[in-house]
């Protein structure tokens, strides 16, 4: 897996570290500064992983296999997503995924440093892709909605939506 940028006619790639294989299509996200790229690594495990690059992706860091004990292993990319302070809520980011089980459920998990990540919370919504991640404000509440595709011959489109 390599990582590419072009400036100024000319085009530099930068390998990722440890040889990674990336199944399906990585997220970007940019937070306080870092790049950030989630995908799901391409063999048995399907652990979910997080490069870094601070240098605007000149050259990228392993930072975190964010799958807990093999408790949120997941069937396709996941979706990033940065929110903004609200209150004495800090900045967050949330990963978004479907279960790599029968179920194909919806889980989430956050990190308020990009490092550390909590327990998947599993929502019990069933899909057939990934979750596509959206941050909103109504009424000055912020809220993330998620869209996504149902599990069943419809396929038709949802939105779930919290608060937080």
């Amino acid at each position: 897996m390599n990582s590419c940028t072009a400036a100024n006619g000319a085009t530099t790639c930068t390998n990722f570290p440890g040889s990674r294989a990336m199944n399906f299509n990585p997220s970007l996200a940019y937070w306080n500064g870092t790049l950030y790229i989630g995908y799901e690594e391409y063999d048995n495990t399907h652990a979910l992983r997080m490069f870094t690059s601070t240098d605007n992706g000149q050259t990228i860091q392993e930072n975190t296999n964010i799958t807990n004990n093999n408790e949120d292993t997941t069937s396709t990319e996941p979706s990033l997503l940065v929110t903004t302070q609200n209150g004495n809520v800090p900045p967050t980011m949330y990963v978004g995924f479907r279960s790599n089980d029968s179920g194909h459920n919806f889980l989430w998990k956050y990190s308020t440093d990009g490092v550390n990540y909590t327990a998947s919370t599993n929502t019990g919504i069933q899909m057939t892709s990934r979750p596509v991640l959206v941050q909103g404000v109504s009424s000055f509440t912020p809220y993330i909605t998620a869209f996504y595709s149902s599990n069943d011959s419809n396929y038709y489109l949802y939105q779930a939506t919290t608060t937080f």
